[in-house]
């Protein structure tokens, strides 16, 4: 499973902004985040492949640090194990 074609555009956005307008792309990462989380969390719950998923995160964290808070909101995500679903 990827990323929705929205949640890889919002990233795709927020990357070039954070390369030309870093105070406005944390004022839109801080709008966005609540739907690049769960997007995250819906791949995490569905990833076969979690600690592949889990280096792109850290390598994207390395190039774009963020808050601890954030950066543990995003690593939580790909590190819950799935819900049961019935």
């Amino acid at each position: 499973m990827s990323l929705p074609p929205l949640a890889r555009q919002v990233i795709r956005d927020l990357t070039q902004l954070l390369e030309s307008h870093p105070r406005a792309a944390l004022e839109s990462l801080r709008i966005a985040s609540p739907v690049l989380i769960e997007a995250l969390q819906r791949l995490g719950n569905d990833a076969l492949d979690r600690p592949q998923v889990e280096i792109q995160l850290l390598a994207w964290l390395a190039k774009y640090p963020q808050s601890e808070q954030a950066r543990e909101a995003l690593l939580e995500t790909v590190r819950a194990p799935a819900e049961d679903t019935p």
